[in-house]
């Protein structure tokens, strides 16, 4: 799986549910603090429109790549935004 195919599913779920998606990114890999400065960071450390990696991966110690799935919402409506941060299962 591609980061870019999740997009779609996790948009159009938020949009039936009456929010937005309120960031760029839905998450990076576990164990690895993501860049204080996302501009600066390879686009492969996230799961975002420009990863063309696939999720199942090798990382480069020789371990199975983890990830941290991260999803920002916003009900502009109600005017409050959250997130939920889990473990995605690639299996």
């Amino acid at each position: 799986m591609l980061s870019p195919q999740l997009k779609p599913d996790y948009a159009r779920t938020a949009v039936k549910a009456g929010r937005s998606l309120g960031g760029w990114h839905a998450g990076h890999p576990a164990g690895e603090a993501p860049s204080a400065n996302p501009m600066c960071a390879q686009a492969d450390a996230y799961i975002g429109p420009d990863n063309d990696r696939p999720l199942r991966r090798t990382t480069a110690g020789g371990g199975k790549a983890h990830w941290l799935l991260e999803i920002h919402l916003v009900d502009e409506h109600a005017g409050f935004a959250g997130s939920h941060k889990a473990l995605l299962d690639l299996v």
